[in-house]
């Protein structure tokens, strides 16, 4: 049985430019730096060089989830 609440989420423009929200940076012993958060527009994909903002940092997906 499938009960719906009515909830429609709004469409994400995946043409713009990729802008993510981060809410939580994670430090890991292996994996180095790791950001979580809310992806506004755009999308990504491993292997893909980002440029963080305002620290001017260049980094690259190493995967996604």
């Amino acid at each position: 049985m499938i009960i719906s609440d009515g909830f429609t989420p709004h469409e994400r423009p995946v043409t713009k430019p990729f802008r993510l929200a981060v809410n939580d940076i994670f430090k890991g012993q292996t994996s180095g730096v790791c950001v979580a958060g809310k992806v506004d527009s755009g999308f990504v994909e491993v292997g893909q060089r980002l440029l963080i903002r305002p620290a001017n940092e260049l980094v690259t997906v190493k995967s996604k989830s």
